[in-house]
């Protein structure tokens, strides 16, 4: 896996909709970096459609692609998360994750209808969606006495670094921040 310089990814959500023999398909495109939020992110949306029968995903983290996943909830194989994904690598848009919600209208649409379905409401979501370019970040680790973290401090905000912790134990500072690499 080769490392990126710069990856496009989606600013905020964006929706996409899809509507074939009564079933409608909801395409929800948002920012993901963290894998570890997908069941929080599947409930949240499973409460606000309670009368949607499949929640299919994909997702791509990372600046290498180290987590790439899909998943069909039910669907046949391949006929959800894979169209889906594959719309992300079309667009190449990367930590991400876009969740399509489906109603089903009482007809069955076959493989082929809802390849095209996940596919198409995907691509309405990320044609949507607001892109911005994001650059990789490495995590430093620092240990300073009070006067050099006031220093500290000033450079990371003159340079828009990102704090991600600190903790003050005695006359001493564990900084983490994060720097564009």
């Amino acid at each position: 896996m080769q490392l990126l310089d710069m990856i496009k990814t989606v600013k905020d959500v964006s929706e996409g909709v899809y509507k074939n023999l009564n079933s409608k398909f909801i395409a929800y495109a948002m920012p993901f970096e963290n894998i570890n939020l997908l069941n929080g992110i599947l409930e949240k949306l499973k409460k606000e459609h309670p009368k949607a029968v499949h929640f299919c995903y994909a997702y791509r983290c990372g600046f290498s692609d180290e987590w790439v996943r899909s998943n069909d909830d039910g669907e046949p194989s391949g006929s959800a998360g894979k169209p889906i994904l594959n719309q992300l690598y079309s667009f190449e848009v990367q930590n991400i994750l876009v969740v399509v919600v489906r109603y089903y209208g009482g007809t069955k649409l076959g493989v082929a209808g809802l390849i095209q379905a996940y596919k198409e409401s995907t691509r309405e979501a990320l044609e949507n969606a607001k892109y911005i370019e994001v650059f990789p970040k490495k995590k430093i680790e620092e240990t300073l006495d009070i006067e050099t973290y006031y220093l500290k401090i000033e450079w990371i905000k003159k340079n828009q670094y990102e704090i991600v912790y600190q903790e003050f134990i005695d006359k001493n500072v564990i900084l983490h921040y994060l720097v564009e690499i």
